[in-house]
């Protein structure tokens, strides 16, 4: 009878992890088991506009597969984490742009970035680097996972700046490990029930990518890489940023008592010195928060912020580098109504207070 007991226990729970590992597979909200960057990249190197199911897409694999896709020459390139996605082709003056920004990027993934262009042999001519606090904190940049599979490349450009002998990277550095345990994983599981519950079930388990058509109201790429963010987000309203502001984690996103990193600040003056000496011409954009999130962070307790932003203009001067914007949103006269968030900018409004257009 006990031994009957067991099989039938074994028999009732059974279904369970089965269920686990459906829906994880199923709706993947990180794309470990439905990988379509390549495709959607090559559909927005093809000059179409991309739109994508916004859990399951990886943006650092997209962006590495447009590199892989764009023309081995181009006038201008934008790196840095999401507060630059808006910058598009007609922002900063000319048809001959790839946007390389992705949500949260950091010290690795630009570097990586940086890396895979010249594997690659891709000739740019000017750089704008959104300079934000994850290139910078390397509280961040050492504790977040989502670059893990592209840190060789990282590695690479590391050993260029240091006049080491880099290693070029074989292949990509995506571990089987990570989709293995996620399968039967509970933090996955919640992960996967969260965007069924935000996005709802079509959009995750039907189809994950496509071209726009004239009714889309959702998330996509433009064919240059720049994000145009859903119309639901567009028509926020300013108290929805204020109320942003308030949940805001600034003691985790501005590390509360932290400091910038000297190392962090040390490979990013040979990355210029790297790009000057290729005659790449470099431009410094500082994106300033909205207004009640600076209410809560301008203050000694956040002293990386005005360190960043000094640091930054020191390396203008030094290097003669052109420098638009700045933390403080009251310097430009911003309110809430100006961002969809409490960081991002309204896109509409990117040259209303910045200029990214070339010298003439």
């Amino acid at each position: 009878m006990r031994f009957q007991n067991k099989w039938l226990r074994f028999l009732v729970l059974l279904p369970i992890p089965l269920i686990v590992a459906g829906i994880n597979y199923v709706v993947d909200p990180s794309a470990l088991y439905h990988d379509n960057t390549e495709a959607m990249a090559r559909s927005m190197a093809a000059g179409n506009k991309t739109w994508f199911a916004h859990s399951n897409v990886n943006e650092r694999e997209v962006k590495r597969h447009l590199i892989e896709a764009m023309p081995r020459e181009v006038d201008c390139i934008a790196v840095g984490p999401s507060l630059i996605m808006g910058v598009r082709s007609d922002t900063v003056g000319t048809q001959s742009f790839y946007n390389l920004s992705e949500s949260g990027a950091d010290f690795y993934d630009i570097l990586a970035q940086f890396a895979l262009l010249d594997l690659h042999e891709i000739t740019y001519h000017r750089v704008i680097f959104c300079v934000d606090s994850y290139f910078f904190d390397e509280k961040l940049y050492r504790t977040l996972t989502r670059s893990q599979g592209l840190k060789p490349y990282a590695q690479y450009m590391i050993d260029t700046l240091e006049q080491k002998d880099p290693i070029r990277p074989h292949g990509h550095a995506n571990s089987w490990k990570e989709p293995v345990k996620s399968l039967l994983s509970p933090s996955y599981f919640q992960a996967s029930i969260a965007a069924l519950k935000k996005e709802g079930g079509h959009s995750l388990i039907g189809a994950r990518w496509g071209i726009v058509n004239e009714n889309y109201e959702g998330i996509y790429y433009m064919p240059d890489g720049s994000i145009v963010y859903a119309v639901e987000a567009q028509n926020r309203t300013g108290d929805y940023v204020t109320k942003d502001a308030e949940n805001y984690n600034i003691e985790y996103q501005f590390s509360k008592g932290g400091h910038i990193d000297p190392y962090s600040k040390e490979i990013f003056e040979k990355l210029i010195q790297y790009l000057l000496k290729k005659n790449i011409s470099i431009e410094l954009f500082l994106c300033p928060v909205a207004p009640s999130l600076w209410e809560r962070i301008n203050s000694d307790d956040y002293p990386s912020i005005p360190e960043l932003e000094m640091f930054a203009h020191e390396m203008a001067q030094e290097y003669n580098l052109r420098i638009t914007g700045t933390y403080n949103p009251y310097c430009l006269r911003m309110s809430d109504e100006d961002f969809y968030d409490a960081r991002h900018v309204r896109h509409d409004l990117l040259t209303k207070y910045f200029d990214f257009r070339p010298y003439k």
